[in-house]
């Protein structure tokens, strides 16, 4: 009698390794509040991500607590500039996105 054990496993194994693969997440966060010198919260600032490899850009606001998120970003180093009027423009430069990370971002 001819054994099908063989072909069963590599057929699993082929089916098991590209379903391995798409559960793979290659996206990181960045999230944080931006405040004043003082430590108070600055509502509706002007946040952008720029991946420093791609030049990619993306642009956010501040809630009313100060507090920003970029979800889903593409792994790599990214520059987050803070704009407000009545502040300095503020740039934290090459944050590395590999997971997620916390920023406090103070414009002066």
């Amino acid at each position: 009698m001819k054994s099908y054990r063989p072909a069963v496993l590599f057929l699993v194994l082929v089916l098991a390794v590209p379903a391995a693969l798409l559960a793979q997440k290659f996206s990181g966060s960045i999230r944080g509040n931006v405040t004043d010198p003082s430590g108070a919260m600055i509502a509706d600032a002007e946040v952008t991500a720029t991946n420093t490899g791609t030049g990619e850009s993306l642009t956010t606001r501040a809630n009313a607590e100060g507090e920003f998120v970029f979800p889903d970003l593409a792994i790599g180093v990214y520059n987050v500039e803070v704009k407000k009027a009545g502040f300095k423009n503020y740039v934290a430069k090459a944050w590395e996105c590999t997971s997620p990370a916390l920023l406090r971002l103070t414009p002066s």
